[in-house]
């Protein structure tokens, strides 16, 4: 489906940009801010050396 169905022609619309919104690049973004995260939480974790820490024991 393209966006000239949603909107006349010049028009700056949210179904033209959609419609140019690339979900494999999307997908690979995800991806990619979920292992930053991951790896950033894992080094505040051994730097800290919060499993030793007693206020966070069981």
């Amino acid at each position: 489906m393209s966006a000239e169905k949603f909107c006349p022609s010049g028009c700056t619309c949210k179904a033209q940009y959609s419609a140019k919104l690339d979900l494999d690049n999307l997908g690979y973004l995800l991806v990619a801010l979920f292992m930053l995260a991951w790896l950033v939480s894992l080094t505040v974790w051994k730097t800290m050396k919060l499993e030793k820490r007693s206020d966070f024991a069981g």
